[in-house]
């Protein structure tokens, strides 16, 4: 894992409708103390064990520089669990939604922000919780990342794909995109797609 130190960033950064959930959570009712940290998972974890903990941190879970650093999105999240925290998918599609994401499952996207809090609560308005990802929305997020134009992205699309449960592998889709990583013009590509 890497020693890098996890970096505090300003929320507008992360994009419109986390700066949007990270002004309500901390205005709000609850009044919650909310940090935005972005680094690798050893970084982020170390930077929330050398602090006070906040009742709600936002992390933005980019998948190819976390791998890059040494650690992966899946261990980010772990880390965050055994701290205390429950860890949620902010949607950023205009519904305000967090979506849970228990145990064992990941973000199945090449960059997440995650909404990790202490205690879950009632959540101010228009923010609310929302259902577990399904298999099919899983299935086709990490389809969209592997077709993205951009080879990081893709790059990450096949890490996920490599790290799907075997019930999404049975998914014809996923299985068509996979080979067709395994061709793919980067060779970055092609070598996670291959299990190199």
């Amino acid at each position: 894992m890497s020693t890098e130190s996890a970096t505090t960033r300003p929320f507008d950064l992360f994009g419109a409708a986390v700066e949007r959930l990270c002004h309500d959570l901390s205005s709000g009712p609850r009044s919650l103390p909310v940090r935005g940290l972005d680094g690798d998972a050893a970084g982020v974890l170390d930077e929330l064990q050398a602090h006070p903990r906040p009742d709600v941190v936002v992390v933005q879970c980019n998948g190819w520089n976390i791998r890059h650093r040494g650690s992966t999105p899946s261990e980010l999240q772990d880390g965050l669990r055994r701290l205390g925290y429950r860890t949620f998918l902010i949607e950023e599609d205009g519904t305000a939604r967090l979506r849970p994401l228990g145990k064992g499952e990941f973000a199945p996207v090449a960059v997440a922000h995650i909404a990790a809090l202490m205690r879950p609560g009632p959540l101010p308005a228009p923010w609310r919780w929302g259902a577990p990802l399904t298999e099919d929305e899983v299935v086709g997020r990490i389809i969209r990342t592997c077709v993205d134009p951009h080879p990081p992205y893709r790059e990450e699309g096949a890490w996920l794909v490599r790290e799907a449960a075997p019930a999404l592998a049975a998914h014809r889709a996923l299985r068509v995109v996979a080979e067709a990583l395994r061709d793919d013009p980067d060779e970055r590509v092609r070598a996670v797609a291959r299990g190199a």
